[in-house]
């Protein structure tokens, strides 16, 4: 049963990866409708026996659990929709960017090298 429930999500991640970046961002910004959305048809794939039942629901804590680190870890983009600008994008970025991406207090000098 955990060993089915790993290895669907394996398949899933498989494909979460195929895709590109925006992709990736998008899932992230729309976090919670992408897991209703999977734990259901997870449940109605699995329909039909108890231990069937039981992959889905323990695959759905674990794309609930995927879903939750990647939203905290990576950058996240949603649409808004306002008449006067149209659709605009908003994007947030995770833990990972805010590490990699700091400022940094040093400054140069003209010539280009650190001060």
């Amino acid at each position: 049963m955990i060993t089915s429930a790993f290895i669907t999500i394996l398949a899933l991640v498989a494909l979460y990866w195929k895709f590109g970046a925006k992709f990736r961002q998008l899932v992230l910004g729309y976090d919670i409708a992408v897991d209703i959305t999977v734990t259901t048809v997870f449940i109605i794939m699995f329909a039909g026996t108890i231990s069937g039942m039981m992959t889905a629901i323990l695959s759905g804590l674990i794309v609930s659990l995927l879903l939750l680190a990647g939203k905290y870890l990576g950058t996240s983009r949603t649409a808004h929709y306002s008449i006067n600008d149209g659709l605009t994008w908003t994007v947030k970025h995770g833990l990972i960017w805010k590490l990699f991406n700091a400022p940094t207090n040093r400054s140069t000098n003209h010539a280009g090298t650190t001060v």
